[in-house]
């Protein structure tokens, strides 16, 4: 062996010296079993891999309502027709009819006040929003009691 090939062979056994205590440490988990899986957790403030692909359903409440129509402004897409039914003491369906047009955006208070009046009377405060559609495209949001 030449002097260049002894000097090889060290740098070899030097770097290999250096890089195996990163290798093993790197690989224990791999071979403890500690990787992959749907029930792995990768960083502790990571959801879990299998709620992500398996969504829960979020639960509209009325004061989503209210938030929408106070964020409401002239952009806000069509339709721009929201229908509110409850229903009051008696049983009877009681619907709210809200246009954001300029009027409505002009006045917010008084639409506001009665669309949550008419919300009041939702028990349970869980609604269902429907998109409602026709020949000439869409027509209205409705909401009601879930």
């Amino acid at each position: 062996m030449d002097g260049d090939d002894i000097l090889d062979v060290l740098v070899l056994i030097l770097v290999l010296v250096a890089f195996l205590p990163i290798t093993i440490n790197q690989a224990i988990p791999f071979y403890k079993g500690d990787l992959g899986g749907f029930d792995t957790q990768i960083e502790k403030t990571a959801l879990k891999t299998e709620s992500e692909i398996v969504p829960i359903a979020r639960q509209l409440t009325t004061n989503d309502i209210m938030l929408m129509l106070v964020v409401a402004d002239e952009y806000t897409p069509m339709p721009k027709s929201l229908h509110i039914v409850s229903e009051d003491t008696g049983g009877i369906p009681v619907m709210q009819t809200i246009n954001i047009n300029n009027d409505f955006l002009n006045s917010k208070t008084g639409d506001l006040i009665n669309a949550k009046s008419t919300m009041n009377e939702i028990e349970s405060n869980l609604i269902k929003i429907d998109l409602y559609a026709g020949p000439s495209g869409m027509r209205y949001w409705q909401v009601t009691e879930e």
